[in-house]
């Protein structure tokens, strides 16, 4: 019976090696959702997703300003960002016109080592790629800072391509393009290696991401010449995902696992 008993005491220890070995071997990959806020695990908003793909559109007036998903403004149920509108831009300067929440359950991974950001985004126009003449797009990353209880920017405005992988960015981020770079097929995947942003203590027990968008259109010609054209935004599209390599497992706890193993075996042939 006491070799019974040492045999379920042991156990739980068992799982919980046999658990600290499986998470810590694995890199593990999770799947970015469109939410209301930062620092909270809500559940998404906006336009249901399309595979791991979430349809936004840019504000062109400001009458469609504001958080993705949250803000009714006029696209009823779904919020901000979730329907056409019609006009000359908004927040190109800041990349506020338009924000996007994005969360990562990361729960699972007690600490990490290294983690990269991948980010698609289809017909996002950044200059010198876009579509049509003269209409231009901003954005803006920021991550989650627990200790501040809000979002901090990494960088300033991003208006052209180059700033993906510049500046604040440089050294931590690339850009791969998806399809021929011209000016009507600008998908491309932003990769950033959150390690190299020191960024890291973010990752642990949920990770949020904030983008911000802003729109222009200063074509001009003809009996327009002077005053910005006005026109009506189409849908865009963007996945993120999450990889993160977890903390190494000393080589102690392989051999606390074998050992807890063995230690089992042997009370259950006392026990018999």
């Amino acid at each position: 019976m006491k070799a019974l008993k040492s045999k379920i005491c042991m156990a739980p220890l068992l799982i919980t090696a046999l658990t600290m070995i499986s998470t810590a071997s694995h890199a593990a990959m999770f799947n970015g959702e469109a939410v209301s806020a930062g620092g909270v695990d809500d559940a998404s908003v906006g336009l249901p997703p399309v595979g791991n793909e979430i349809e936004y559109y840019i504000p062109l007036a400001a009458s469609h300003t504001g958080t993705y998903g949250v803000t009714p403004a006029n696209c009823g149920a779904t919020g901000v960002g979730t329907c056409s509108d019609y006009g000359s831009g908004q927040g190109y300067a800041g990349a506020d016109a338009l924000k996007l929440n994005l969360f990562f359950d990361t729960s699972s991974i007690v600490a990490s080592t290294t983690a990269q950001l991948d980010i698609f985004f289809d017909d996002l126009d950044l200059g010198p790629i876009n579509d049509p003449t003269g209409f231009f797009e901003s954005m803006s990353f920021s991550y989650w800072d627990a200790g501040l209880g809000d979002f901090t920017q990494i960088g300033g405005t991003i208006d052209e391509t180059v700033e993906l992988t510049n500046g604040a960015f440089a050294g931590a981020a690339n850009t791969d393009l998806v399809a021929p770079l011209n000016a009507d097929d600008n998908e491309f995947v932003w990769s950033l290696d959150l390690a190299a942003l020191g960024i890291m203590d973010a990752v642990n027990n949920g990770f949020w991401v904030q983008l911000g968008f802003g729109s222009q259109y200063t074509y001009t010609r003809g009996s327009w010449k002077g005053e910005p054209r006005k026109g009506r935004n189409t849908s865009e599209f963007l996945s993120a995902t999450l990889d993160v390599s977890p903390v190494p497992v000393p080589s102690a706890v392989w051999l606390f696992g074998s050992a807890l193993l063995g230690f089992i075996g042997v009370s259950r042939r006392t026990r018999v």
